[in-house]
């Protein structure tokens, strides 16, 4: 008899029941943000993407692919039956990644981090026994200096707001530049910046 699923004790104190993997499927799930802050802004590129999966050879497994977004009207029991029944969930960077504590052992997270994030969020996925990938989005530099403004149009008048706000842009057009030669230079150097951890 096979070990239980970490997250067992969960479902069975709230009377859940577990989803069990259908070998003849393999369920790609695209969870879209509902909030302004880091949807996918191609997903009609992304869900492409991921209809074009090609099968490893010999595997007779039909490829379904989903876009979900959880918002207010679906309950706990849904989006937890959602990522039970995922093989492959692709998400951007955010708290909708807590339900990755309920997706089954061996399935797989892709978290798809903006330009300027270091860390994302695996220690859901890791604690349900699901694979966890970072995948780094590529620089917006529109977005971010929409977003220093906005910091400056609410907190400007603080003390010091303006120069660092100044040394946030500075620092990310730097490293925008370094990523144009060389991308994996460019993730190094923003996880050793002080001015981008307080900026993300």
């Amino acid at each position: 008899e096979g070990a239980m699923p970490p997250q067992s004790w969960f479902f069975k104190a709230n009377d859940l029941s577990q989803v069990e993997n259908n070998p003849d499927l393999l369920r790609i799930t695209i969870l879209q943000r509902n909030s302004n802050k880091r949807p996918f802004q191609d997903i009609d590129d992304v869900e492409n993407v991921a209809s074009s999966t090609e099968l490893p050879a010999g595997w007779n497994a039909a490829l379904v692919v989903g876009t979900v977004a959880f918002d207010d009207n679906v309950t706990l029991a849904e989006q937890i039956e959602t990522m039970q029944m995922t093989d492959i969930l692709i998400t951007p960077h955010g708290a909708g990644l807590a339900n990755t504590l309920f997706m089954q052992p061996g399935n797989v997270v892709v978290e798809v981090l903006p330009f300027g994030f270091c860390h994302g969020l695996d220690r859901f996925s890791w604690a349900s026994g699901a694979r966890h990938q970072l995948v780094f989005a590529k620089p917006d530099v529109e977005g971010v200096l929409n977003c220093v403004q906005d910091w400056i149009d609410r907190y400007g008048s603080k003390e010091g707001v303006m120069d660092e706000a100044e040394q946030v842009a500075n620092t990310y057009n730097e490293l925008v530049g370094v990523y144009r030669q060389n991308a994996g230079a460019a993730r190094a150097e923003i996880c050793g910046s002080p001015a981008m951890h307080q900026a993300v």
